[in-house]
């Protein structure tokens, strides 16, 4: 069987034309598969994305930055916010490194939008941040809901602190701890 050379250049033709529109089929899928978004349901995408963001992700994404607060005993602290853990934050202002919980924040500025959770972060929690404090020896300030502690902590358990204060040793729960302040090179340990 001979094949001549108009003969190949006419397959050639009819495959390339037959390709063509099977690109086209293909696109013209894709396009009636992926629906396009109203500008009104934008705003919906924007707060169901926005709705499963947590607190600890927003500081976590916040670190590096200025940030101000109030606590709920009262007082209110500005600073960089150093890093963030499970269940709190540092925040080095002057040579202070202040550890305060997250659940005594009042409020917060400088939180940018929210932000995407590292993949794969470890946050350590505030008993972990604790024992290293403690493990410094060094002296501490300790915010109880408005009542101001000066001393050592000695021990951390799962859910509670001791200080050594210079008249005893006082066990504090974690859930009443509003912030501890010490010098902020300890802050290079942590």
């Amino acid at each position: 069987m001979s094949i001549d050379l108009n003969s190949w250049e006419l397959i050639a033709m009819g495959y390339r034309c037959d390709m063509d529109d099977r690109w086209d089929r293909l696109f013209a899928d894709l396009e009636g598969a992926v629906p396009l978004l109203d500008e009104d349901e934008i705003p919906d995408l924007v707060e169901a994305e926005r709705v499963g963001v947590q607190l600890v992700d927003r500081l976590a994404g916040a670190v590096g930055r200025a940030v101000d607060l109030a606590t709920s005993s009262g007082s209110r602290l500005t600073g960089t916010l150093r890093e963030a853990g499970s269940d709190w934050i540092a925040v080095v202002a002057g040579r202070t490194l202040h550890v305060v919980r997250t659940g005594s924040i009042r409020w917060i500025s400088g939180l940018d939008g929210p932000a995407n959770p590292p993949s794969g972060a470890v946050r350590v929690g505030l008993a972990a941040v604790l024992r290293r404090i403690a493990r410094s020896t060094l002296p501490v300030v300790v915010d109880v809901g408005g009542t101001v502690l000066r001393g050592m902590i000695t021990a951390v358990g799962a859910d509670h602190c001791d200080l050594a204060t210079d008249s005893a040793v006082l066990t504090v729960p974690l859930d009443g701890l509003v912030s501890v302040r010490c010098d902020a090179d300890l802050l290079a340990s942590l």
